[in-house]
């Protein structure tokens, strides 16, 4: 079982969708194995018949989603994961606006 990646905006487009009904037959082909369990989706395939190259993206301009709770579960720690995927980490800070910062989940 493998991943052929097509993004919600692609699904979108009208050829994507008519091609890839439920129950079509596809051929793909292996693009890249990645470690099992330290990546969500390790088989990455590539999408050859239909031929819808040019709605959606080629394979290599996407990275495969880590599955950082097994690396964890490893004893791992985030350093080591990034290390491991060749990934830098990027903090991503959420920015709240002032009065929603006081305001409570659950009202009484």
């Amino acid at each position: 079982m493998g991943l052929v990646r097509i993004t919600e905006e692609e699904w979108k487009k009208e050829a994507v969708a008519e091609a890839l009904l439920p129950g079509t037959q596809v051929r793909v082909r292996v693009h890249r194995l990645a470690q099992r369990d330290l990546y969500r989706w390790p088989v990455q395939l590539e999408l050859l018949e239909p031929d819808l190259s040019e709605h959606i993206a080629p394979p290599d301009s996407w990275e495969t989603p880590a599955n950082v709770g097994w690396a964890y579960d490893q004893g791992m720690d985030l350093d080591e994961v990034c290390e491991v995927l060749h990934r830098p980490y990027r903090r991503v800070n959420y920015m709240l606006e002032p009065d929603m910062a006081s305001r409570r989940l659950h009202p009484s």
